[in-house]
């Protein structure tokens, strides 16, 4: 029987079944997965021996890891020396490394640079609308480039008098 059979099978009895057919423990789930696994090594075995490439082997893995998370998730032993262990880690590393906090603010950043720049003409807009000071600020600048453009013009033509005059020697 295919490996593909069985799992299908297995599906139709769990589904017959409600979820788990009755007897089945976690172990007997883990002991089906083994022997599956046990199953396409051996096939995988064969396909190397006779030279052949097998391109389902990657999908033939992932749906056996699959199997495990499965497998993993259905069973009622909640309890399980894994899920203490797994828990007590978390709990145990509550504090952030030097590189995890890094690496957030780096993506923080990223996200904000990324909004900003969507949101750039509505923003620039806004900054044009802003209030009659800041036009007054703008206006009064103006005047003052305006005033020393005016007196470096005034120079310019003293100077040229001041020159005209040297050449004539007058």
């Amino acid at each position: 029987m295919l490996k593909r059979e069985r799992i299908t099978q297995w599906k139709a009895e769990r589904e017959e079944a409600g979820s788990i057919p009755d007897g089945m423990r976690r172990a007997d789930i883990k002991l089906k997965v083994r022997r599956a696994n046990e199953t396409e090594s051996e096939k995988e075995k064969d396909f190397v021996e006779n030279g052949k490439s097998d391109g389902g082997r990657a999908i033939a893995k992932t749906r056996n890891a699959l199997l495990g998370v499965i497998a993993h998730s259905i069973s009622d032993d909640s309890g399980s020396e894994k899920l203490q262990e797994s828990s007590a880690l978390v709990q145990n590393n509550r504090s952030w490394s030097k590189e995890a906090i890094i690496s957030l603010v780096g993506v923080f950043a990223a996200v904000i640079s990324f909004v900003i720049g969507l949101a750039w003409p509505r923003i620039s807009r806004w900054m044009r609308n802003i209030s009659g000071s800041m036009r007054d600020g703008s206006a009064r600048r103006r005047m003052r480039n305006l005033e020393d453009e005016a007196r470096r013009y005034n120079e310019w033509l003293e100077f040229n008098e001041w020159r005209e005059i040297r050449r004539t020697g007058a």
